[in-house]
């Protein structure tokens, strides 16, 4: 158990360095009860988007729950 106390402390501090937008993506996400949280830097891609936020929910009313919260919060 200790563990994954460990590892949510580093998602965390990690979160602190993401830009604002992003780190508010991430915990509206949590908020919603999201698993497998990963943030992918694609700044150096030289693509469309300098981040993807992917997560998991286990069904799809929950799917829907945590895009809305991330579409809320970046409004």
């Amino acid at each position: 158990m200790r563990k994954l106390v460990g590892a949510k402390k580093r998602a965390v501090s990690r979160a602190a360095r993401l830009p604002q937008e992003v780190a508010g993506a991430v915990h509206a996400s949590q908020g919603k009860k999201a698993s497998d949280v990963v943030v992918l830097d694609l700044r150096k891609a030289g693509g469309f988007t300098d981040y993807f936020v992917i997560c998991t929910g286990s069904s799809g009313r929950q799917n829907q729950a945590i895009a809305d919260a991330v579409k809320e919060t970046l409004k």
